[in-house]
């Protein structure tokens, strides 16, 4: 690795560090509940440039940043998120589970950085489990 891929990945440890939070990603069938460290934030919101007001909200969307080298030891070798991958985050002791989900303007997951340190999974609020 180069100076700035090192930088990346200390950027990243720091992140999960201190940002991060404990969830539970599976796949239905196939992968069963692992826990791993994500770092949860609210997506980006559009803003429609003639209004400066955002162009569309929409609640329950959720990003999450993992450390690739976590997820892959999470998911197996090959195997990269997937649409309708679940993702369970509990908060004040409820769990809401998140389904993963890719559309026309975004794929399930991409990569948070150039240097492949980190993943960027989509995901949508699909249940509230009391």
């Amino acid at each position: 690795m180069g100076l700035l891929a090192d930088g990346a990945k200390l950027l990243a440890d720091l992140q999960a560090e201190s940002d991060g939070e404990t969830v539970t990603y599976s796949r239905p069938g196939v992968i069963p509940p692992v826990p791993i460290t994500a770092v949860c934030s609210v997506p980006e919101v559009a803003v429609d440039a003639s209004t400066n007001l955002p162009a569309r909200t929409e609640s329950g969307r959720l990003d999450l940043l993992f450390r690739s080298v976590d997820l892959l030891a999470a998911l197996g070798l090959g195997t990269v998120p997937q649409k309708g991958d679940r993702i369970d985050r509990t908060i004040a002791g409820r769990i809401h589970r998140y389904a993963t989900f890719a559309d026309d303007q975004s794929p399930a997951w991409e990569y948070g950085d150039p240097d492949y340190v980190t993943v960027r999974v989509h995901a949508r609020l699909a249940e509230v489990v009391p």
